[in-house]
């Protein structure tokens, strides 16, 4: 979310338990500015299989703070 501009969306896809990690990347997503407004399940076909996937869309809805992004020792120290 802190690289999406004010007005702009940011798609993840997720496997089958991407909804429950939407729901626990909520605190997350609110304090770089974003919130979750869709969740929408799509099938993946290729060489036999059928791959369900969930494409999770956030829209940016306010700046990031000025202290994000951190940077990976401190991510790893204090996790959102």
């Amino acid at each position: 979310m802190p690289l999406v501009k004010v007005g702009g969306k940011f798609i993840a896809m997720k496997g089958p338990e991407g909804e429950a990690e939407a729901k626990a990347s909520e605190n997350a997503v609110k304090r770089l500015g974003g919130q979750m407004s869709a969740i929408e399940k799509c099938q993946i076909q290729a060489a036999d299989t059928n791959i369900e996937r969930r494409l999770i869309v956030f829209d940016k809805i306010s700046i990031t703070p000025p202290k994000y992004p951190r940077n990976a020792a401190k991510i790893k120290k204090q996790p959102l």
